[in-house]
């Protein structure tokens, strides 16, 4: 068996964050796939605060420490990257829309780019459930994109 696949989840201090770290944690293991769960707690208790905080992680401590930030382009909280894809972003889904975003494997964006046809070769894209992960709603004909992407 292959690596598990990395999932990152950040949040800040606020009861909602923590019953989203534990929704998220009971979806992926009853999907059974071998992930490692990273949580990234930003030392803040309203996201509007986020700035400032790595604003502040920059100046007292340097980048390396507001890197994972700046690589996931993590802009507001909180955000969930499955398989270096952002899925989610400012926002708290149910528990049945993070079975859904979660139920089938992330799709990196260079094995995305393979195939031809503007949904297909979006990140967002799931093949196995013709469903948009970004906007959670089917697809039905990849050629004509509910986000109105073309080529």
């Amino acid at each position: 068996m292959g690596e598990p696949e990395q999932v990152v989840l950040f949040v800040y201090k606020d009861d909602r964050c923590g019953q989203l770290v534990k929704d998220v944690y009971e979806v992926l293991r009853s999907l059974g796939r071998p992930v490692r769960l990273k949580v990234v707690t930003a030392k803040v208790t309203d996201p509007r605060e986020l700035p400032a905080f790595l604003s502040h992680l920059r100046d007292i401590y340097g980048d390396e420490y507001a890197e994972i930030y700046v690589r996931h382009q993590v802009r507001t909280l909180p955000t969930l990257v499955v398989g270096g894809v952002k899925v989610f972003e400012g926002r708290f889904p149910t528990r049945d829309e993070l079975a859904e975003l979660l139920g089938a494997p992330a799709r990196a964006p260079a094995q995305a780019k393979r195939a031809a046809g503007p949904c297909l070769t979006c990140v967002f894209y799931d093949e196995q459930s013709s469903r948009c992960l970004l906007l959670r709603e089917p697809v039905r004909d990849p050629a004509s994109p509910p986000c109105g992407r073309r080529r």
